[in-house]
């Protein structure tokens, strides 16, 4: 049993086996939800391990940072770092869990949102909308990545208010998902890309 205290890095790589876990049908998603929060609230690593080690994913070794290809973000201020590593923590449950609001960009403050929209089959068009129109967008409102992969973008700010950029490629087509907590100003900008 190890008594080991853990991070919120620990505890959010536990929650992406989980999700990776939901999209392939291994868990049902009012059990990712159970174990989504109970991995938010773990305190030790051991509570961490109970959480996935029936999963086969839990036995994997920790996934390399891609090569950059498309999703290299503009020059512009770096992630948000900490003594454990990024502040990456996810301010609601994915997008799939419970039904999200679309944009509503007439709404003022800081809203959930979730908004979709296709692009040609090639990756690379996708990546240069997100790198030349959504990260700006982000970034004029503090927003800084905070994790990435190569088909995953995540950007908080201050407020740890986080977006979820998400690329999934079809076999004729490209989709972009994007969702989280932003300001009217962000979520009107995306209405003007998703058009």
């Amino acid at each position: 049993m190890d008594r080991t205290r853990a991070s919120d890095t620990e505890r959010e790589r536990v929650v992406e086996l989980l999700r990776e876990a939901a999209t392939r049908g291994r868990i049902g998603f009012e059990e990712l939800e159970e174990r989504s929060a109970a991995a938010y609230s773990a305190a030790t690593r051991s509570e961490l391990a109970a959480l996935i080690e029936d999963l086969p994913a839990s036995r994997r070794p920790p996934v390399p940072e891609p090569p950059s290809d498309g999703w290299e973000p503009a020059p512009g201020p770096p992630a948000v770092p900490t003594a454990a590593g990024p502040r990456h923590r996810a301010v609601a449950p994915p997008p799939w869990v419970k039904p999200w609001p679309g944009l509503r960009p007439w709404l003022p403050g800081r809203q959930m949102f979730s908004a979709r929209w296709r692009t040609p089959a090639d990756p690379r068009h996708a990546g240069r909308i997100i790198t030349d129109h959504v990260v700006p967008l982000l970034r004029r409102e503090s927003y800084a990545v905070v994790h990435r992969t190569l088909d995953e973008l995540v950007l908080q700010n201050d407020r740890e208010d986080t977006v979820t950029i998400e690329m999934s490629r079809h076999r004729d087509h490209t989709e972009t998902h994007v969702w989280g907590v932003a300001p009217r100003s962000v979520r009107h900008g995306l209405e003007q890309l998703s058009r």
